[in-house]
């Protein structure tokens, strides 16, 4: 009896060992969407943040909403359900009852990928360009595991990006159409301007502002700068591109050095104290200051598809499983 016992004692702890330690409870979209409240914006469902944290990011999306009028959130998960990145972001926007207009930031742990999705005239206002743009600033936060800085950072170019469309003389027009209130999908809104898209589709815009600060600076406050918005692109600023100007000075250095060569009778016309003064040596020093993470030149192509993915002119854009339009772009870390 006593070994039986014993045998069965065995049996039990073998048994309660090779049960799972814990059961995932988020198994279904409706698990996640089941916590979305009004107020909270940062869904940290993969446990990535401490309260302390979350509390601080949920401040500055609250300060970012308020610049920019757009719904702002962010979602961080262990398990996709076996969704892509685009259809998790996507549907945990819409099925969560967010506004119409908005961006949220995906963190997706299982598959070690950033995703952000775009709806309403957010679509417009991070293009392609512009979301990759944003996903090479934060990307490295996120192999570096500081999420908190990853989300912090995310505000901080929502505000900056909304803040450079909104100032662009040519997207003024459209946006004014969408505050109207007529439109609640970003495909029927694309649709009924397509004049006005196809104004912007026919221009380049220059993405890099002057006057606005790269992330060496840190002290930088991009709630309260003054922006002018994106710059048409002319032939002029062809010259910002340092391998068009690489280019122009080989081909300039290529006619003129061999003409300087043959040219008789050359002196020498600077001495050893051609550059002194009687203080001694004089130099004028000067300072480019850039001012911000990154400089990126867009051509915004055109193009005469209105279907599900859009025209890149006014962000290019799909159709989620709920019907409505959203834009987009992820990174793998």
């Amino acid at each position: 009896m006593k070994k039986l016992i014993q045998i069965l004692s065995v049996i039990f702890i073998l048994s309660f060992l090779t049960l799972p330690v814990f059961a995932d409870e988020y198994t279904r979209m409706e698990d996640y969407t089941s916590k979305v409240n009004f107020t909270d914006k940062v869904y940290d469902f993969a446990n990535l943040l401490t309260d302390s944290e979350k509390t601080s990011i949920q401040k500055e999306i609250d300060r970012a909403v308020q610049n920019t009028k757009l719904e702002i959130v962010v979602l961080t998960v262990n398990n996709n359900l076996g969704y892509s990145q685009r259809r998790l972001a996507d549907d945990f926007y819409d099925y969560g009852g967010f506004g119409d207009t908005g961006i949220l930031l995906l963190v997706d742990m299982q598959a070690r990928e950033i995703y952000i999705s775009t709806a309403g005239i957010a679509v417009l206002y991070f293009n392609d360009t512009v979301i990759e743009t944003i996903l090479d600033d934060i990307a490295g936060n996120a192999s570096a595991g500081d999420y908190k800085r990853l989300c912090e950072e995310f505000c901080e170019d929502v505000v900056y990006y909304t803040n450079m469309a909104v100032n662009t003389d040519l997207y003024k027009k459209i946006i004014e159409e969408w505050n109207t209130g007529k439109y609640q999908d970003y495909k029927d809104f694309y649709e009924k301007n397509q004049k006005e898209f196809d104004k912007i589709s026919k221009y380049n815009f220059d993405y890099n502002e002057k006057g606005i600060v790269t992330k060496d600076k840190a002290d930088v406050d991009f709630y309260s700068m003054k922006y002018k918005g994106y710059h048409k692109k002319t032939f002029f600023t062809i010259f910002k591109n340092p391998l068009i100007d690489f280019i122009i000075g080989a081909v300039i250095s290529s006619v003129t050095i061999p003409f300087m060569l043959n040219r008789k009778g050359t002196g020498m016309t600077a001495g050893g104290r051609t550059y002194q003064t009687e203080n001694g040596l004089q130099l004028r020093l000067t300072q480019d200051k850039f001012i911000r993470r990154s400089t990126v030149s867009h051509t915004i192509e055109r193009s005469d598809n209105t279907s599900s993915k859009g025209n890149s002119g006014g962000g290019s854009h799909h159709s989620g499983s709920s019907g409505r339009s959203h834009g987009g772009g992820g990174r793998k870390f």
